[in-house]
This record gives structure tokens, sequence and C-alpha cells, in this order.
């Protein structure tokens, strides 16, 4: 097809006839929202990896810590980094923020919202056309000073997994190699 010889509307028609093609043919869902995506040009503005999410230069996480110790867990962080705390403000009670500069001048705004008593939601604002990797690495030196939250502990049982379970109990302690007789 010559794209050329086409009316400038031609095109956008042809690319949505597309679309409407892929959404009514059988197939995975999946793949047509990301066909759908691809040449919208949409793809990619959002990178989520667990429990934190990147989007438009603001990686998000939800920690288990209080206030205090994310801000104090942010201070050590900036430490480590080498990066200098240029700005700090409390808008309110909930919410706290820092402007960090390092040696180049590019600066990060760290965001502590309190959510609950012990959960606090960070946002690592590194700028629209800013660093992805920078913003992780500071979340990752940003949680090695936080305290270790309580797990949840998983209860010994000696007990089957359920009534008729072949295996047995689940915490029968050390097992010991059983061989066959010797026969003569």
């Amino acid at each position: 097809m010559n794209w050329k010889k086409l009316p400038p509307f031609a095109s956008t028609l042809y690319a949505v006839s597309l679309l409407a093609l892929l959404a009514i043919l059988p197939g995975c869902a999946a793949a047509t929202v990301a066909t759908a995506g691809s040449v919208a040009g949409l793809a990619a503005t959002v990178v989520s990896t667990g429990a934190d999410v990147y989007h438009l230069g603001k990686l998000d996480s939800v920690e288990m810590a209080r206030q205090e110790e994310m801000i104090s867990a942010v201070r050590l962080m900036a430490t480590d980094l080498h990066m200098a705390i240029s700005r700090e403000k409390r808008p309110n009670k909930n919410e706290w923020t820092a402007r960090l500069t390092d040696d180049q001048g590019m600066t990060v705004d760290v965001t502590i919202d309190q959510r609950t008593e012990t959960m606090s939601r960070c946002r690592i604002n590194v700028g629209l056309f800013g660093s992805e990797p920078t913003a992780r690495v500071m979340l990752l030196r940003l949680r090695e000073h936080l305290p270790i939250p309580p797990q949840v502990r998983l209860r010994a049982t000696t007990e089957p997994a359920w009534p008729e379970d072949p295996r047995g109990p689940t915490d029968d302690g050390p097992t010991k190699i059983r061989r066959p007789p010797r026969t003569p």
C-alpha cells in the first residue's frame, strides 16, 4: 500500500479500522489490548515491578513504617548517596517533602505521606525526563534504613493438611532413612 497516494485522513481511518478489527477478532484479549496500546503509542507509560510503580518520572511505593521512621530513612539515604537536602517542608502533619540535590545539580523531590499509623506512602519524583534507575536506587537505599516489619509467622502443626492426607503429619521431626532388611 502506498501511503503517499492516500488522502491525509486515510491513514488515520486505516489505523482505526485495524484497531476495530483486532477488537472483534477472537483470540487473546491481552494481545489485543497490547497491540492497541502499541498502535496508539500508549504502551510503556507505567512500569510496575511488584510493590512500587514508576510513572512519568515518579516512583510510588507504600511501606509498612511510621512517618518518622520514613523521614529518618530518607535522611540516611541522602547521606549514603552523598546528596544534600536543600529543602524540607511539612504542609500538614501527615505529609513531609524534601528536595535532594546531587553534585551535578539534579534535584529529586521525596514526599512521605502517612496513610495510617503504621503505613506510609513514598513518592520519589525525578522529573518527567529523570532517571528511573536513580529513583529505584534511592528507594532501595531508603528501604535499607527502615525497620523490618513484623512478618506473618506460620504456626507449626502436627495435624495433617486435611483428614485424609496421605503424607501424614506435616511436622514429624527429623526423618530417618530406613533401609530394607537384608535377605540372606
